[in-house]
């Protein structure tokens, strides 16, 4: 009986959810921890809402999903951001768990037992936060997408939405998600541009899992200026 009450209650908190997404009449809704994709799908599309959906890789059940009013805006094409590729990097450049030149993602073991020292050091039998191959390999996604509004104007705009890692201790695997993720952005937004000769507005949202005076922040703040100086710059370069 018991749980019956709590499923009710979680089912009147999605209805809830959703009715205040459908008050913003907004023309995107980025949402985050999005495990119940069907039910908002369903719900969202009465009131004009198409989506986009990647869930994370591994066991986990939720994702990240873009709404957005079809009347107001058509799909142009999307691209999935795994930040478990991180981990693929380091298989290519053969680190290793004891590898003293990782200073961000691996601690040296100065109390490694001799013995051990014969057997195959891979990072699959690497274990624990000191692996790197752990640290990196925790499921999370974003997605990224570009849209052209349907007039007066026509014009083009990159939404991405993410979720970055959630342990207050592991700072450095959200730096390296979150540096991921705008080398990503700012690649697509390159290919876009030439794709489609234009100048896209980049709109960028996500659960980021951080505080506004830590460095997962500061980055993000630094990329924002870095871009309004380039847009100024060009503004007095074409006047």
């Amino acid at each position: 009986m018991f749980i019956i009450c709590v499923h009710h209650r979680w089912k009147n908190q999605l209805k809830a959810i959703v009715t205040v997404l459908k008050n913003f009449g907004a023309d995107f809704l980025c949402i985050q921890e999005l495990d119940e994709s069907d039910f908002y799908k369903a719900n969202l599309k009465t009131d004009g809402y198409s989506s986009i959906y990647i869930q994370k890789s591994g066991q986990k059940r939720d994702g990240c999903g873009i709404f957005y009013k079809d009347n107001r805006v058509e799909l142009l094409v999307e691209d999935r951001i795994e930040h478990n590729v991180l981990v693929n990097s380091l298989q290519d450049e053969n680190i290793s768990c004891g590898n003293k030149q990782n200073d961000i993602l691996a601690v040296e073991n100065e109390d490694a037992d001799p013995k051990n020292a014969s057997k195959k050091n891979t990072l699959e039998d690497c274990g624990g936060l000191n692996d790197p191959y752990v640290r990196l390999k925790c499921d999370y996604v974003g997605i990224v997408a570009v849209f052209r509004l349907k007039g007066p104007f026509f014009h083009v705009v990159i939404v991405a939405n993410t979720h970055l890692y959630w342990d207050p201790k592991l700072v450095d695997v959200k730096l390296v998600q979150a540096k991921y993720l705008l080398s990503r952005l700012a690649q697509f937004k390159t290919l876009v541009s030439e794709r489609y000769e234009c100048a896209p507005s980049v709109f960028l949202a996500g659960d980021f899992n951080s505080v506004s005076n830590d460095k997962v922040s500061i980055t993000f703040h630094v990329y924002i200026l870095v871009h309004l100086f380039m847009l100024v710059i060009g503004l007095n370069l074409s006047s």
